[in-house]
């Protein structure tokens, strides 16, 4: 069979049965296509997360204060560190944090006890200058976050995690809930939806400094969250 031949055969073949001929093809372009997009979108999504937590990490500056042995007393982080530290070239956002020793105190939120479930809870409670929001990247689901006035005045103000949230059964705002921290009676001004940093202030009560010095004595903050510019 010479090649003009077979080419004539191969002609006829695919005239024969144009129907069937066109479904091959359309099928094999599907195939192909479908292949394409599914690793290209894959590779995309994995591309777009690494960028994301690279440019996180980039950006993310913890300082905690230095623990000394022996005699030497421990340094400890000032109050208006996030203030000082925001004027540095560079700084987008700064805020102070600490832990509340709230000596076992429960969270609830009303005071009356649910014999149908648990009404009270031992949730971590946190301090926080109003720069923190901004430095974690805080997104809001309902209300504000406080500000530096709150802290100023010692305003009983607190902001929730989402998990704290939803443990103490609160959707919104809308109605001024207010919680229990022990017998200290607290206006919920905001709840959060998402951190991209400090991931413990999910399932915290987080509360003004200026509120945790006067409720619970707390002396100084346990660390600075700082989010820098990239580069």
């Amino acid at each position: 069979m010479t090649l003009v031949d077979l080419w004539r055969e191969a002609l006829a073949a695919c005239l024969a049965r144009p129907a069937r001929t066109v479904l091959t093809v359309l099928g094999t372009v599907i195939g192909i296509a479908a292949l394409v997009a599914t690793l290209g979108i894959s590779r995309t999504a994995a591309g777009q997360i690494v960028t994301r937590f690279d440019a996180l990490a980039a950006t993310d500056v913890t300082v905690t204060p230095r623990v000394a042995a022996g005699p030497v007393v421990s340094r400890v982080i000032p109050w208006d560190a996030a203030t000082r530290i925001a004027r540095l070239a560079g700084v987008v956002a700064a805020g102070t944090a600490g832990d509340v020793d709230t000596r076992g105190a429960l969270t609830r939120a009303v005071p009356l006890t649910d014999p149908t479930g648990q009404s009270t809870f031992q949730l971590p409670v946190k301090a926080a200058s109003p720069g923190l929001f901004g430095a974690v990247h805080a997104r809001l689901r309902s209300g504000r976050v406080f500000d530096a006035g709150h802290s100023a005045r010692a305003d009983r103000v607190v902001v929730l995690g989402p998990a704290a949230a939803e443990r103490l059964n609160l959707v919104d705002v809308q109605q001024q809930p207010s919680i229990f921290v022990g017998e200290h009676l607290y206006l919920v001004v905001g709840i959060l939806s998402d951190v991209a940093r400090q991931a413990e202030l999910l399932g915290a009560v987080v509360m003004p400094e200026g509120t945790a010095r006067r409720d619970f004595g707390l002396v100084a903050p346990g660390s600075v969250q700082i989010d820098t510019a990239v580069g």
